[in-house]
Protein backbone atom coordinates (compact mmCIF):
# COMPACT_ATOMS: atom_id res chain seq x y z
CA UNK A 1 0.00 0.00 0.00
CA UNK A 2 1.32 3.43 -0.92
CA UNK A 3 0.12 6.87 0.08
CA UNK A 4 1.00 9.67 -2.31
CA UNK A 5 1.85 13.24 -1.43
CA UNK A 6 2.73 12.82 2.22
CA UNK A 7 3.46 16.29 3.52
CA UNK A 8 6.63 16.80 5.60
CA UNK A 9 4.64 17.28 8.82
CA UNK A 10 3.04 13.89 8.27
CA UNK A 11 5.93 11.48 7.78
CA UNK A 12 4.34 8.77 9.92
CA UNK A 13 0.90 8.14 8.38
CA UNK A 14 0.33 4.61 9.75
CA UNK A 15 -0.81 3.36 13.14
CA UNK A 16 -1.76 -0.02 14.53
CA UNK A 17 -5.41 -0.28 15.48
CA UNK A 18 -5.38 -2.73 18.38
CA UNK A 19 -8.93 -2.82 19.70
CA UNK A 20 -12.26 -1.10 20.34
CA UNK A 21 -13.88 -0.87 23.77
CA UNK A 22 -17.31 0.24 24.90
CA UNK A 23 -15.91 2.01 27.91
CA UNK A 24 -12.83 4.05 28.69
CA UNK A 25 -11.55 1.97 31.67
CA UNK A 26 -11.29 -1.16 29.48
CA UNK A 27 -9.42 0.78 26.80
CA UNK A 28 -7.05 2.26 29.36
CA UNK A 29 -6.43 -1.18 30.86
CA UNK A 30 -5.54 -2.57 27.41
CA UNK A 31 -3.33 0.42 26.68
CA UNK A 32 -1.56 0.11 30.04
CA UNK A 33 -0.95 -3.60 29.47
CA UNK A 34 0.64 -2.88 26.10
CA UNK A 35 2.77 -0.09 27.59
CA UNK A 36 3.98 -2.47 30.32
CA UNK A 37 5.15 -4.72 27.48
CA UNK A 38 7.11 -1.84 25.94
CA UNK A 39 4.70 -0.60 23.27
CA UNK A 40 3.75 3.02 22.58
CA UNK A 41 0.02 2.48 23.15
CA UNK A 42 -2.67 5.11 23.62
CA UNK A 43 -6.44 5.48 23.56
CA UNK A 44 -8.70 7.71 21.49
CA UNK A 45 -12.40 8.33 22.12
CA UNK A 46 -14.72 8.15 19.11
CA UNK A 47 -18.29 9.45 19.09
CA UNK A 48 -20.39 6.93 17.15
CA UNK A 49 -23.72 8.65 17.72
CA UNK A 50 -25.25 11.17 20.11
CA UNK A 51 -25.65 8.44 22.72
CA UNK A 52 -22.68 6.18 22.02
CA UNK A 53 -18.97 6.81 22.45
CA UNK A 54 -16.35 4.09 22.10
CA UNK A 55 -12.63 4.06 22.82
CA UNK A 56 -10.05 2.78 20.38
CA UNK A 57 -6.58 1.59 21.32
CA UNK A 58 -3.70 2.39 18.98
CA UNK A 59 0.04 1.77 18.94
CA UNK A 60 2.59 4.20 17.60
CA UNK A 61 3.12 6.07 14.40
CA UNK A 62 4.94 4.41 11.50
CA UNK A 63 6.57 5.74 8.35
CA UNK A 64 5.23 2.94 6.17
CA UNK A 65 2.84 0.02 6.14
CA UNK A 66 5.64 -2.57 6.27
CA UNK A 67 6.94 -1.26 9.60
CA UNK A 68 3.48 -1.30 11.12
CA UNK A 69 2.63 -4.71 9.69
CA UNK A 70 5.80 -6.26 11.14
CA UNK A 71 4.77 -5.08 14.59
CA UNK A 72 1.25 -6.43 14.03
CA UNK A 73 2.78 -9.86 13.37
CA UNK A 74 4.85 -9.57 16.55
CA UNK A 75 1.81 -8.57 18.63
CA UNK A 76 -0.21 -11.48 17.25
CA UNK A 77 2.66 -13.90 17.82
CA UNK A 78 2.92 -12.83 21.46
CA UNK A 79 -0.89 -13.04 21.84
CA UNK A 80 -1.03 -9.39 22.92
CA UNK A 81 -3.41 -8.17 20.21
CA UNK A 82 -5.07 -10.88 18.17
CA UNK A 83 -7.11 -8.51 16.01
CA UNK A 84 -4.53 -5.76 15.55
CA UNK A 85 -4.18 -4.31 12.10
CA UNK A 86 -1.99 -1.70 10.43
CA UNK A 87 -4.00 1.17 9.02
CA UNK A 88 -3.29 4.37 7.13
CA UNK A 89 -4.40 7.11 9.48
CA UNK A 90 -2.60 10.26 8.41
CA UNK A 91 -4.78 12.58 10.46
CA UNK A 92 -4.51 11.01 13.91
CA UNK A 93 -3.28 13.31 16.60
CA UNK A 94 -1.90 12.03 19.85
CA UNK A 95 -2.80 14.20 22.80
CA UNK A 96 -1.65 13.89 26.41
Amino acid sequence: MRIKNIIPENKFPFVIHVSIHLNKPEAISTSNSLMKNGYDAYTAPVRVSIDIQICRVYIGRFANWDQAHRLVQTLRGKHLAGHATAIPYPFTLRVG
